[in-house]
């Protein structure tokens, strides 16, 4: 039996990425986020949400040599 995906609600995201429901709405209009929609409600697989962090770390730049955190 396979496991069950867990789905994430906008605030549920918002609190994962720190980021605003408007900012997480604009990521799914850009197609940077892919939700799922049931009932007019977007719905987010954990592991979609993760994927997306996971992208915008491995992007980011190394900090400047010297720098103390």
């Amino acid at each position: 039996m396979e496991s069950a995906e867990t789905l994430l609600k906008v605030r549920d995201v918002c609190q994962r990425t720190s980021l605003s429901p408007y900012t997480i709405r604009r990521l799914v209009t850009r197609g940077e986020l892919r939700p799922a929609i049931f009932g007019g409600r977007f719905l987010f697989a954990s592991s979609e949400v993760q994927r997306w962090i996971d992208e915008r770390l491995a992007a980011r730049p190394e900090p400047p040599q010297g720098v103390p955190w």
